[in-house]
C-alpha cells in the first residue's frame, strides 16, 4: 500500500511515466479507489444540477 502510495506522489512530482503503476494494483491503491468515488459522486452531482436546469 505504502509503495502505491509513493508511486502516486513521485509521478505527481514529476510527471514520469514509470511512476504510473499498472491497473491490476487498482483495488490495493487507496489512491486510485478515492479518485474513483470523486469522480463517480462528481459524475452524480453533475446529472443532478442538469435535470434541475
Amino acid at each position: 500500500r505504502r509503495l502505491l502510495q509513493w508511486a502516486h506522489q513521485r509521478y505527481t512530482e514529476t510527471g514520469l511515466p514509470q511512476w504510473k503503476h499498472s491497473t491490476k494494483w487498482k483495488k490495493y491503491c487507496q489512491v486510485c479507489q478515492s479518485k474513483e468515488e470523486l469522480l463517480k459522486d462528481a459524475w452524480f452531482w453533475q446529472i443532478k444540477t442538469d435535470k434541475k436546469n
